[in-house]
């Protein structure tokens, strides 16, 4: 059998306030060295995540404008076919109009001339 003892070194008089002071110091050192190391997946995460929203800033400013400009197109050229349209249907009415009044007005002249032959002299 084989018996394990675990011993524990208990000074029997304080330690030195500046021995205790170095292993404080020569503690927080070490510390401070560590948690560099362990910070830098977040530092480099923070640092990725400036990066991303710089460049991603940067490429939804000029996918904006070249979405921007391709709507803006369409748009015009969708505008462009309802105001041909309508200066169509505007013309159209207005030559029917006209051609109303033409022919009212020849039918108002065969009624004053005696209706014969739309006005033209018999020859």
């Amino acid at each position: 059998r084989v018996r394990k003892h675990s011993f524990v070194l208990v000074p029997s008089q304080p330690l030195p306030q500046r021995i205790i002071n170095t292993e404080k110091d020569f503690a927080k050192k070490n510390m401070d060295e560590f948690d560099k190391i362990l910070n830098l997946e977040s530092e480099w995460e923070e640092e990725g995540k400036k990066d991303g929203i710089s460049h991603g800033t940067q490429i939804g400013l000029q996918e904006g404008r070249e979405l921007g400009h391709e709507k803006g197109h369409e748009l015009g050229h969708e505008l462009g076919y309802y105001s041909g349209c309508a200066e169509a249907w505007i013309r159209l009415y207005h030559s029917q109009q006209q051609q109303r009044e033409k022919d009212s007005s020849d039918s108002n002249n065969n009624e004053r001339g005696g209706g014969g032959g739309g006005g033209e002299a018999a020859g």
